[in-house]
C-alpha cells in the first residue's frame, strides 16, 4: 500500500490487493484518509501511521 501511495494511487486503486490477504479493520479508514484530496489531510494521516510504524520497530528492535 505505501508503494502504491508513493506512485500516485488513491481511492479505491490504493487498497487494491489487500482483500486477499486479509485487513485489520481500520484498515479502511487509513485508506480514506490517505485518499483524500487535500494534501494537508493527507499529510496527516501519513504521519499518524508512519509514527505507529515507527513504534512497532523500536518495540521489535535488536540494537537494544
Amino acid at each position: 500500500m505505501a508503494l502504491r501511495y508513493f506512485w500516485g494511487a488513491r481511492g479505491q486503486a490504493l487498497g487494491e490487493g489487500l482483500e486477499q490477504v486479509g485487513t485489520q479493520p481500520t484498515t479502511a479508514d487509513v485508506v480514506t484518509a490517505l485518499s483524500r484530496e487535500e494534501r494537508a489531510e493527507r499529510a496527516k494521516a501519513l504521519g499518524v501511521e508512519l509514527a505507529r510504524l515507527a513504534a512497532a520497530l523500536e518495540q521489535r528492535s535488536l540494537l537494544r
